[in-house]
This record gives C-alpha cells, sequence and structure tokens, in this order.
C-alpha cells in the first residue's frame, strides 16, 4: 500500500471548485480530518482502511499505484537536484530511462498535483536525455560516415588492385608470348638451319656460326632474367649440336 501523507488544503483545492465540494463533503461525513498547522490546513483520512475497503479508492490506488511508487522515488533525488549547486545541477539529472518514463507519465497524469520543483527536475531530465539522444546519435552518424568511407575506400583499392593485376596478367602474357617466339627461333636456327646445313655438306664453320647466333639469342635472354626450363632446354640443345659440329 503506497505511504498515506496529509496534503495542503489550500494547494489540493486551488482553482477547484469540484475538489473544494469534495474535501466539504469528506470532512462532513468524517472521512477526512481537516488539521490545522501554522497558517496551512492539512487532510488525512480519518482511518486508512478508507483507502482498502472503498472500491472507488482500491481502483484509483490500483491504477495509480505505480505511478505514485514512481513519485515516491523521486523526491529525494529533485530534492538533492534542487538542493544542489548551480553548477552541479547538470548531473543530478541523469536518471534511469524506466524512472524517467514513469515520471513523464506521472506529471502527464497528476498536473498540477506534483509539486512546481519536481515538475522542473523532470522536465530537466527529459531535456538532458534529449541532449544525451542527439549527441548519441551524433556519434552513431560520425561512425557509420567513417565506416562508409572506409569502405569506399577499401572498394577503391580493391578497384586498383583488380585493374593492376588484370594489367600485370596481360604484361606477363605478352612477355611469355614473346619469350616463347625467341626461344622458338633459337630452335628453328638450330634444328631447321644448322642440323640441315651439316648434314647437307655446309662447312662447319657456317654451321657453327649459326649456332653461336643462336646460343647469343639465348644468353641474351637469360641475362634479362627469362630463364625457364624450355630456354635452358633449348641452351642445351645448342651445346649438344655445337659440340657435334666441331668434332
Amino acid at each position: 500500500m503506497p505511504v498515506v501523507q496529509p496534503i495542503d488544503r489550500d494547494i489540493f483545492e486551488k482553482d477547484s471548485s469540484a475538489r473544494a465540494a469534495l474535501v466539504v463533503a469528506f470532512v462532513a461525513a468524517r472521512l477526512l480530518t481537516a488539521e490545522a498547522s501554522g497558517a496551512a490546513v492539512y487532510l488525512r483520512p480519518v482511518h486508512e482502511a478508507l483507502l482498502r475497503i472503498w472500491p472507488e479508492a482500491v481502483t484509483i490506488l490500483a491504477e495509480n499505484a505505480s505511478l505514485i511508487r514512481v513519485r515516491h522515488t523521486l523526491e529525494p533525488i529533485a530534492r538533492e537536484w534542487s538542493d544542489a549547486p548551480a553548477a552541479e545541477k547538470a548531473r543530478h539529472l541523469d536518471i534511469s530511462p524506466a524512472l524517467l518514463d514513469g515520471a513523464q507519465a506521472m506529471v502527464a497524469r497528476f498536473g498540477g498535483d506534483v509539486p512546481a520543483a519536481m515538475r522542473a527536475f523532470v522536465m530537466g531530465a527529459v531535456a538532458a536525455d534529449s541532449a544525451r539522444r542527439e549527441r548519441e546519435r551524433r556519434r552513431q552518424r560520425k561512425i557509420i560516415l567513417a565506416t562508409a568511407s572506409g569502405l569506399a575506400i577499401a572498394l577503391s583499392l580493391a578497384g586498383l588492385a583488380g585493374w593492376q593485376w588484370r594489367t600485370a596478367r596481360v604484361q606477363r602474357d605478352k612477355a611469355e608470348h614473346a619469350l616463347k617466339l625467341a626461344i622458338d627461333t633459337a630452335n628453328g636456327l638450330v634444328f631447321n638451319l644448322a642440323q640441315k646445313f651439316r648434314d647437307a655438306g655446309v662447312p662447319a664453320a657456317n654451321v657453327k656460326d649459326i649456332l653461336d647466333r643462336a646460343r647469343k639469342l639465348q644468353e641474351d635472354l637469360l641475362s634479362a632474367g627469362e630463364a625457364n626450363a624450355d630456354l635452358r632446354r633449348s641452351q642445351a640443345v645448342d651445346l649438344d649440336e655445337t659440340a657435334r659440329t666441331l668434332l
């Protein structure tokens, strides 16, 4: 059960003839007491059982129990905020999202019955929460923009790398084709000319000159770093044919 607290009659009845009539009726029926304390008059139930046995009161309490608990929770927090120096008020406005939602619902439900200081605290907490959410949104946008920029750069670099790879592959294919043509030329000098000329009785000096030209081509390719198994094989054949010619 919520804790029963006396309320200031003037504050409760302010600008409300219906409330004033209600208080008069409840006091006349001895359901409420009106007790003077200084210049103020405070109202409270004659007995707390009224709130447990009167169906209308039970329904009202059941509907508003959570908001009443929120109000009691906020009272010391709002009081600390109100008493804090101006430079320290901001840190007292940081409350949990659940409590903030409950505080807004409480102000919407009870309106002017919520003390002015507590309403001011709730408004400040809402503004602080909105500012925090906006900062978080800006931070998220910055992260998203940075991520998008990084992805764009990565995609650009990937595209450049792909273009360079394709270019290098084309150049490699061209180089391999040129090397193959050069090896075929050397092999042609060795097999098609030197061997046939030697078999046809052409002087050995002429055959050796052809073989020397083929070997010079092979050595030029090797010195350019174009060594591969086919080139080495062609060089071996040339050397063997040169040895045969010299013999």
